[in-house]
């Protein structure tokens, strides 16, 4: 059986066809943005638009359904810069072969953990301790990557929270 391509049309009132395969039938729900109930007034660590938020997706290099993305991704030029979500200690600073590429990840308060990964350049080293809004390296395409973007998680132990949920 063949997947039907669909007409859809945004708000402003552009056109365009969409592969049927990978239109759902519910309607996305709007992620929690009250930083206020985590406690947390993070920055978000990069300039560019939200490409994939958190939680079930259509994973873009599998296009396996129903995996689940941990974090929330920005897609930016290469070489945009990247901040520190939050202050804390830098706790690893390298690149992994398992998906995330160049990855920084900052040690906070409270077993919080921010994830940044898919970068071109790393800026900081591990053990060394990072102010808020302070450069740690640059937007690229590193590991499992469809293009230029910054993979952003926050975790709690190994547990994955939402991100939009602790920036403001």
């Amino acid at each position: 059986m063949k997947a039907p391509w669909l007409l859809v049309q945004s708000e402003n009132g552009d056109e365009g066809w969409v592969f049927g395969a990978y239109v759902s039938d519910q309607s996305p729900s709007e992620p929690d943005k009250d930083s206020g109930t985590t406690g947390w007034e993070m920055i978000i660590p990069a300039s560019g638009k939200i490409t994939s938020r958190f939680g079930k997706r259509i994973d873009p290099v599998t296009k396996r359904r129903n995996t689940f993305h941990k974090g929330i991704d920005i897609a930016a030029p290469e070489g945009t810069p990247v901040y520190a979500a939050e202050s804390g200690v830098v706790s690893k600073a390298e690149f992994l072969k398992n998906g995330y590429g160049k990855l920084v990840i900052i040690k906070h308060r409270d077993n919080i953990a921010t994830y940044y990964g898919h970068l071109s350049v790393i800026s900081v080293k591990s053990g060394t301790p990072i102010g808020k809004g302070k450069l740690i390296g640059r937007v690229g395409s590193t590991g499992k990557s469809t293009g230029p973007h910054l993979h952003f998680e926050v975790r709690r132990g190994d547990q994955a929270l939402d991100p939009e949920s602790f920036v403001r």
